[in-house]
Parts: C-alpha cells; structure tokens; sequence
C-alpha cells in the first residue's frame, strides 16, 4: 500500500508531462484539411463570381441582372409579377443575404452608381415620379465581361450600403480588332396564355394604364460591341444595347402601344504609358416606359390627357490613373454620374377620383 501510494504521484506527474509534450508537438505541425473544408473557404473568400463565358451561356429573359442572379442562393429577386407582365423591360429589385432591396450597392467597374434619390416601388398606376430602382444603370449582360456579388466578408472599402454588393465590368478592348452584334426576339404569340381569377377581370382584358396585364407584347434586343488597338499603347471598346417592348394596350376602345426602351452606351478608352496606365470610361442608360391612366368610377376606362412618360437616366464618367512600381502601386479614381427621374405628363394640371 505505502509503494503504491509513492509512486501515484510520480505516474500523474508524467502523464502531464506526456499530455503537454505531445500538445506543443501537434500544435506545431500543420493540420490537415479535407477537401470539403477547402472547397467551403474557398467559396467565402471569393463569394460569386459570373465570368464572361458563363454569362453567354446562362438563358435569361431579359438580359439583365435579375434574370442571370436570379438562380444564385444568397440573391433574392422578386419575379411575382413577371408572368403577368410580359412585356416588361424593368429590372427587378435585387435583395442580397437576406438584406433589403434599396440596401444593394450597384457599382461599375467597382465605382458605386447607387439611384440614392428614392427607395420606393413604382408598381401602381398611381404616376409618381421616381422609378423607385435602386440602380442608376440598368446594363444588359451581353455587354458584361463579369459580374461580381459580395455577400459576406466584405472588405471596409465597399460604403454607403448595408446589405451586399454587385460589382459589374464592362467588356473591354482585345489587342485585335473585334466586332460582334446579337439580335434576339420573343412575342406573346410564341408563349402560353397565361389565366388569372375572375376578380382580376381576366388577362385578356389590357385597359390597364399600368401594363398591369400584358396579353400582347413583342420585344427585340439588339446589342453591339466594338474592340481593339487603334495606335501601339492605346485600346478603344465601344459596347451599346437596345431593348424595345411593344405593349398594345386598350385606350377608350383604341388599341395603342404602350412600350417601354432601354439604350446602353459604354465607352472605354485605354492608354499605356509604360509604368503609368490611364483608363477612361463613359457610361449613358436611359429606360423609358409610357402609360395611362384609368378612371376607377367608371369601369376603368382610360382618361383622358392622362397619357405619361416616365423615364430613368444615368449619364456618367470615370477616369483611372495607376502606376507600377518597386516601390509600391499608385491609383487614383476620379467619378461622377447623375442619376435621374422625370414624368412627362399630356396635362399640366390633372384631377381623378
């Protein structure tokens, strides 16, 4: 009993030793990682990123930035309405991790052109002035060489949000000269008719000023892009879409259309001064939408003078200057876009009940 009892300590006192060595020695060696948990890393460092071949071959109705991040997990894209509406060319709001949808930074070649003027929707016939979009461009994605979207561990240099980023490039100039022009169609007689309930009055009934139900439609897309060298250090890119939307709408027993546009125009010049590169962008989207309104009192039938205009411009620029050195890197960015909402109405003074 008394041997046992002297060596109890002196066995207790090993096994820690044993226990600390071996924990210093495992803490020292690196630890392996399966390839689930590299993958999983991975993913988080770079979030989603849409390069150019895979933007060509992902099908989308529209050709922009909801229809191709409509399928990713963390993007939320609310396409409620759009089997009613066809014909229309608007965008829909994008809502990142979870965020709200006016909480989305829109950039541009990683310059922000956020629409800050209005949170609202614009999805009544109610006439309001703003287009409630939170992107001051809405770029179609036969122009983009890649799409970024950053929804998690995002670095302090993306401000003025709080919700997630969408970062688009533009397709830039190739050394060699290079032209490619799209065209692409679709018509409402091409699809199934859509059916709605009998208290939405049925969809063939189209005397909603505002495209509410859109049972005709026709909307061509066409796209052009221009690239390549034009002196030894200097590159030019020339990248311009346009969308059109017929939308015949009843207006007091007269079928006329009622569409909607969008022009893009990107223009990027590229000048190398051997350690020294400067890059200027000039960038122009114009979406325009006509309507009408319609009288509640008197089954609906469209007003008259209420025939509007609504439009949604972005016209910018961006200059960047970078350098290359032993030393270090030097880059400076200089940027200005305006953003703007205007109605054009067919009456100055207008009263409805």
């Amino acid at each position: 009993m008394n041997t046992q009892s002297k060596l109890r300590p002196k066995m207790l006192a090993v096994s820690i030793f044993i226990a600390l060595s071996g924990g210093n020695v495992s803490a020292g060696e690196a630890v392996p990682q399966l390839a689930e948990t590299q993958a999983v890393h991975n993913d988080s460092d770079t979030n989603i990123s849409i390069e150019r071949t895979e933007i060509t071959n992902t099908p989308v109705g529209n050709t922009d930035l909801s229809s191709l991040l409509a399928r990713e997990s963390s993007v939320g894209v609310d396409t409620g309405l759009s089997g009613m509406r066809g014909g229309d060319l608007t965008p829909e709001q994008i809502s990142i991790a979870g965020a709200r949808p006016h909480q989305t930074q829109y950039m541009i070649g990683g310059v922000s052109t956020n629409n800050i003027t209005t949170a609202a929707s614009n999805k009544g016939n109610s006439g309001t002035l703003s287009s409630g979009h939170p992107s001051g461009y809405y770029v179609d994605t036969a122009l983009m060489e890649e799409v970024e979207v950053l929804d998690k561990n995002i670095n302090p240099e993306y401000g003025g949000f709080t919700g997630g980023v969408v970062n688009v490039e533009l397709r830039k100039a190739k050394d060699e000269f290079q032209a490619e022009y799209q065209y692409r169609m679709t018509d409402s007689d091409w699809n199934a008719e859509p059916e709605t309930s009998a208290k939405d009055k049925g969809f063939a009934d189209g005397s909603f000023g505002d495209g509410r139900y859109q049972p005709n439609y026709q909307k061509r897309f066409h796209t052009l892009h221009v690239s390549g060298a034009i002196t030894e250090n200097q590159k030019l890119a020339v990248n311009y879409s346009r969308k059109d939307s017929e939308i015949p709408l009843s207006n007091n027993g007269v079928t006329r259309d009622y569409g909607q546009s969008i022009d893009n125009l990107f223009v990027t010049h590229e000048l190398d001064l051997g350690q020294w590169q400067l890059q200027s962008d000039l960038r122009y989207s114009k979406f325009i939408s006509k309507d009408f309104l319609n009288d509640s009192v008197n089954q609906d039938a469209a007003q008259a003078n209420s025939d509007s205009s609504n439009e949604h411009l972005g016209l910018g620029g961006t200059i960047k200057l970078s350098g290359n050195f032993q030393s270090g890197t030097w880059q400076t960015t200089f940027a200005y876009d305006q953003l703007e909402d205007n109605r054009q109405s067919e009456a100055d003074y207008f009263r409805t009940n």
